[in-house]
C-alpha cells in the first residue's frame, strides 16, 4: 500500500530524537532513515533481499504480536548503515520457536560496535529513547495491527521471557541477508 496520499508530512516518517534523521528519497540516501521496516516484509521480486510475493496481514499468525516498524540506527551508508531497514534474521535464533528470533537490538550503536560485519548483516533495531547504553532503552515499534508500543532492547533479547514479539513470520529469503 502507498503511504503518500495519506501522509500530511514526511516528518511522520523521521523520528525527532534521532540525530541527522532524514527521509530517505532514493536507495543512494537509505541510511539517513531513522524509522526502517522489518525485511521480514520486504517485497523482491529477484526472492534475494526480500520475498517475490507480497506480504499481507492475514498471513501473520499474530499481527499484535508482529512488529513491522521501527527505530533504526541512521547514518552514512559509507559507513555501513541502513537505516531504512531492520532486519530480524541477523539476530538471535530461538530454539523453542524460529519466530522468536530477535534482530540486532541495542540502545548502542551497533554499527559502530559490529564494524566488521558486512552492511548486509549491520541493521539493528535502536532503542534510543532513555538510552543509557545497558540495554535499557527503549525502541518505539509499530505493529501489524496498526498499534505502537515502546519495548526496551532488553526485553527484545530475551524474547519468550520478555516482550515476546514475532519477528520472523516467513522463512528467510533465499539470499539471506
Amino acid at each position: 500500500m502507498r503511504l503518500q496520499p495519506y501522509l500530511s508530512s514526511y516528518n511522520i516518517l523521521t523520528c525527532p530524537t534521532a540525530r541527522n534523521g532524514e527521509v530517505p528519497t532514493n536507495w543512494a540516501s537509505r541510511g539517513v532513515g531513522s524509522i526502517g521496516y522489518t525485511t521480514a516484509t520486504a517485497y523482491d521480486p529477484a526472492d534475494i533481499e526480500g520475498f517475490s510475493s507480497l506480504t499481507r496481514v492475514g498471513t501473520m499468525a499474530n499481527p499484535a504480536e508482529t512488529p513491522l516498524f521501527g527505530d533504526t540506527l541512521n547514518g552514512p551508508t559509507t559507513d555501513k548503515y541502513r537505516g531504512y531497514v531492520f532486519d530480524p534474521y541477523n539476530g538471535q535464533d530461538n530454539a523453542v520457536d524460529p519466530q522468536l528470533g530477535t534482530p540486532l537490538v541495542s540502545d548502542r550503536d551497533l554499527v559502530k560496535e559490529l564494524s566488521a560485519l558486512p552492511p548486509a548483516a549491520l541493521k539493528p533495531l535502536y532503542a534510543r529513547h532513555f538510552a543509557k547504553g545497558d540495554d535499557s532503552g527503549r525502541a518505539m515499534l509499530i505493529f501489524g495491527d496498526g498499534h505502537a508500543s515502546f519495548h526496551s532492547a532488553a526485553s527484545i533479547l530475551v524474547q519468550e521471557n520478555g516482550a515476546r514479539l514475532l519477528w520472523r513470520f516467513r522463512p528467510r529469503p533465499r539470499g539471506g541477508k
